[in-house]
């Protein structure tokens, strides 16, 4: 038995990596195997023991055969072509270059086609290992393998393992033009530089920000790698205990929502749940418009959620104050993509019905369907129209219109906001423009029209006035008498507003139990959009314990609706929770502007004062234990 085991040792013991479980097919005591049973068999004499034998042989042989042609035939099986990419990378290696091998664990084979060419191993192990991830700390192993090179060859194989953020690529990339080659399940990335690369040691967004996510994660800042590609950067100070995954919202310069992308926050190879404490995370993003859009100034706003149940994570300040789920990280210019759009995929990516009304050399292909329920007056319209230039188009516009009958019977005409287009449209471009309009205050309950019309100062477009489409006005109560108030006020809120004060049923506070609110406004005039009440109730430590932010009367009576004189009493409920401590806590009202990212607080006066915060504090009530 000495001479087997010994024959099974040498030849194993010069194979670097070798995985146990390779053992009993590699070595020699498997045939040993079969050949003693095979022999026993036959040596039996019995016709059914050799038959036996002789089917088991025969069954061995098929067996053996398949599996070596598969090997050498059948596609599924087919080896990573590791001589063909070797020897693409010796051919054409200059001696100022150097080779990269990503897994490092791959460099047996590296020895094996080039024994004589130097190479760097990233990571530099023996064993494929999770445990073995690069991140951007590589840099310090590619400032020495590259010191004084003008070229780098980067062999790739199994690195989403090794590097599953792509760290490596992403730092050679900024560095060097790259070009690459495919082989059977092997990659060869070449990366021509024009000076001897170099990296700081800790590696570091372009533009840094610090975003915090409910004390999880920390969005570090962003780099832009080129005019559709970003990378964001994070850092968890402890290991998440679940998988997040980011949303990137872009929005247009009047606040649309262009596009949005969902994506893991160091790509799909690395879940957060992954990550070490204090890792610099990376992810490389493409940031493309969607068909049919201008180019121009658009903002991104980032989010984190669970993967598991969407959970919003919130951005805390840094007092830790939650500031909504979504945060400005930066303000870009996109190319423009109107050229050459499908027109039938651009009607499908953004839900419009086909239209054909032309106005000259302008025509209009697509619109969103008005809003089939029933609309308070003040309701918000957004509805995206899809453009087509048969001609250029200089400083072109549309007007829009909203056209209902009075309860006499006469016909109200009541203009809405016009459309500017982009200052000059070429010929044969496809646009997206919006019309946003609030229905008029004054609107009485019934159908309503908005009609359309194209104008072009420099060169007048013919066509009248065409229907869009007709909404349904909903009939409101008004009240324009102010109600006794427990906390009365005299608070100015933005130029449209006047708090009247609060009124509470409740003389104290419960832990664990919620707390009734009346909040009575009053419009000295006609608010110009429809704005967001919020209600605090601020604990004796300073904290916000509570809080209510929503439209008032649930959206019902939307602000923009609101006529002068018109007084609405908003129905507040705040639940105080379980650990609130005891002693006095106060009320701190005022109004958000929900088009804003955070929204910002409208301007609060008492008097000629303005108030800190913009938030009118009114009425304090204890809390006893």
């Amino acid at each position: 038995m000495f001479v087997p085991a010994a024959l099974i040792f040498a030849l194993l013991s010069v194979v670097p990596k070798f995985n146990v479980r390779y053992l009993m097919p590699a070595s020699i005591a498997m045939p040993l195997l079969w050949a003693a049973g095979l022999s026993g068999a036959w040596a039996r004499r019995s016709s059914i023991s050799r038959l036996a034998a002789v089917l088991a042989s025969l069954l061995l042989v098929l067996g053996s055969g398949y599996a070596i042609g598969s090997m050498y035939w059948d596609a599924r099986l087919t080896r990573a072509d590791f001589r063909s990419a070797v020897r693409s990378i010796t051919a054409d290696m200059k001696a100022d270059e150097t080779v990269l091998l990503c897994s490092g664990h791959l460099y047996p084979v590296w020895q094996y086609y080039a024994p004589t060419v130097p190479y760097v191993a990233l990571p530099a192990t023996r064993v494929l290992s999770v445990s073995q991830r690069l991140n951007l700390d590589v840099s310090r192993d590619l400032n020495v393998a590259l010191a004084g090179k003008r070229g780098a060859w980067l062999l790739l194989w199994q690195d989403a393992v090794a590097d599953p953020m792509g760290a490596v690529p992403f730092l050679l990339e900024q560095k060097g033009e790259q070009s690459e080659r495919d082989f059977w399940q092997v990659k060869v990335r070449h990366y021509s530089f024009p000076a001897p690369p170099s990296w700081p040691e800790h590696p570091a967004p372009q533009a840094p920000l610090s975003i915090d996510f409910a004390g999880i994660i920390r969005f570090e800042g962003l780099s832009r790698l080129d005019s559709s590609r970003l990378a964001l950067f994070w850092r968890a100070p402890r290991h998440p205990d679940a998988e997040y995954r980011a949303q990137l919202l872009i929005r247009d310069a009047s606040a649309h929502e262009v596009a949005r992308l969902h994506f893991a926050p160091a790509g799909n190879a690395y879940p957060t749940n992954l990550w070490r404490p204090d890792e610099l995370t990376f992810v490389p993003l493409s940031v493309v418009l969607p068909p049919a859009q201008p180019g121009g100034l658009y903002s991104l706003f980032l989010g984190l959620y669970r993967a598991d149940n969407g959970q919003p994570l919130e951005v805390l300040d840094l007092a830790g104050n939650p500031q909504g789920q979504m945060s400005l990280i930066a303000k870009i210019e996109l190319p423009g993509t109107t050229a050459a759009v499908d027109v039938a995929a651009a009607r499908d990516f953004y839900h419009l019905e086909p239209r054909s009304d032309t106005w000259g050399s302008l025509d209009l292909l697509g619109a969103e369907a008005c809003p089939a329920l029933q609309l308070p007056p003040g309701a918000r319209l957004s509805l995206p129209l899809l453009l087509h230039s048969t001609a250029p188009v200089v400083e072109g516009r549309l007007e829009a219109r909203a056209v209902w009958r009075s309860e006499t019977g006469s016909t109200i005409v009541a203009p809405l906001p016009t459309i500017l287009l982009p200052a000059s449209v070429a010929a044969d471009q496809s646009l997206i423009i919006w019309l946003d309009a609030y229905l008029p205050a004054a609107a009485t309950p019934g159908p309503m029209s908005l009609e359309l019309k194209a104008s072009a100062p420099a060169a007048p477009l013919s066509g009248g006035w065409t229907q869009l489409c007709s909404v349904s006005v909903a009939a409101v109560h008004r009240d324009y008498a102010a109600p006794r108030v427990r906390w009365p006020s005299q608070a100015r809120v933005g130029d449209a507003f006047s708090l009247l004060g609060i009124e509470s049923p409740s003389n104290s506070l419960t832990a664990g139990q919620s707390v009734a609110l009346d909040v009575a406004w009053q419009a000295v005039r006609t608010p110009a959009a429809n704005y967001v009440e919020f209600v605090h109730l601020i604990g004796p430590d300073g904290r916000v314990w509570a809080q209510s932010n929503a439209e008032p009367l649930g959206g019902r009576k939307p602000t923009a609706g609101w006529l002068p004189g018109e007084v609405v009493v908003d129905h507040v409920t705040l639940q105080v929770p379980q650990d609130a401590p005891a002693g006095t806590y106060r009320l701190e009202v005022g109004m958000l502007d929900p088009e804003t990212t955070p929204p910002a607080r409208l301007p609060a006066t008492d008097g000629s004062a303005r108030i800190p915060g913009d938030a009118v504090s009114l009425g304090e009530l204890p809390l006893l234990r």
